[in-house]
């Protein structure tokens, strides 16, 4: 019987999202009260996927704004954190 392993980098995107307190309540109270649609879920999951610091997830889940502008606000995100990484290597 083969044994199937489950990548790290998935599993850490999971427990980040569903086994951290302060995202599975802020994420789970959100989720049951209906405040998040689906294409802002997918948004949410490409920050996270996207490396964004915890400040930066609780501030887009928190932001209200539809998802064409989420998706905005995260491509912004991304190119802050590459710059402050370039600036770091400097």
């Amino acid at each position: 019987m083969e044994k199937t392993e489950v990548p790290k980098k998935k599993f850490g995107l999971l427990k980040k999202v569903f086994l951290s307190k302060k995202y599975n309540d802020s994420l789970v109270r959100k989720l049951l009260a209906g405040e998040l649609t689906v294409a802002q879920l997918k948004q949410i999951n490409r920050a996270i996927k996207s490396g964004l610091s915890d400040k930066q997830l609780n501030s887009i889940i928190n932001s209200k704004k539809d998802a064409s502008r989420m998706s905005v606000i995260i491509d912004i995100a991304i190119n802050v954190n590459k710059m402050n990484q370039k600036e770091v290597k400097c």
